[in-house]
């Protein structure tokens, strides 16, 4: 009895194929800290604003309003919406020996250096409306002493030249003198005119009485 082994036998035997081990990587975790939190209302969005700001910008920003709101009160004191002193609305009319002043310039000079002068011009009928800053914007309350002038109205001459054909060798025309005033020189300067004024509160029908 022969017994046969496969030992030598000619067939290579099968190898083995290993098949390559793949490792599959896990997502990386996010803290829960880092995850954006949605506010649900109002109150929890005004309490993430809050924290998002450090202590030293928040008290920064805070603040801003009182700083503006100081700033608004330091330029009291009696300050017009146009940064300007109040002013009261002071109009009337002016005459002189108790006839109407007409066509003349009055001006108001404040006592005080740091005051605000006012000044006007009449119509025929002797009215006026006093302004400090615009023509009719009022006067700011003081004392005033009150000056008043009224220049003559000189006819205007006209000068021919010589190469115009109307020319007829006349001499030429003088320079106009400076014109003069109707009414006497004492009211022309302030400290002469003896007329003071006090305004307290609006008028509009305040006689200003030159005599």
């Amino acid at each position: 009895m022969t017994i046969k082994f496969g030992i030598g036998s000619n067939k290579r035997a099968n190898p083995i194929k290993s098949t390559p081990l793949r490792l599959r990587a896990n997502p990386p975790t996010t803290c829960p800290s880092s995850q954006k939190i949605k506010p649900q209302n109002k109150k929890q969005t005004a309490i993430m604003r809050t924290l998002r700001f450090p202590a030293a910008k928040r008290a920064f920003l805070l603040a801003i309003p009182l700083f503006v709101l100081l700033l608004s009160g330091c330029g009291g004191g009696g300050a017009g919406p146009d940064n300007r002193p109040e002013r009261v609305e002071f109009s009337g009319k002016a005459t002189l020996k108790g006839s109407a002043l007409q066509d003349t310039f009055v001006t108001f000079h404040p006592d005080s250096s740091k005051g605000y002068g006012a000044s006007a011009k009449t119509d025929d009928s002797g009215n006026f409306v006093m302004g400090t800053f615009t023509g009719s914007d009022g006067v700011v309350p003081g004392t005033y002493q009150v000056s008043a002038l009224k220049q003559e109205q000189q006819a205007e001459e006209t000068q021919v030249l010589e190469d115009d054909p109307n020319y007829n060798g006349a001499p030429p025309v003088k320079p106009p003198a400076a014109a003069k005033s109707e009414l006497p020189a004492k009211f022309q300067d302030p400290k002469t005119s003896g007329v003071t004024v006090t305004v307290t509160e609006a008028n509009d029908e305040f006689i200003l009485e030159f005599n």
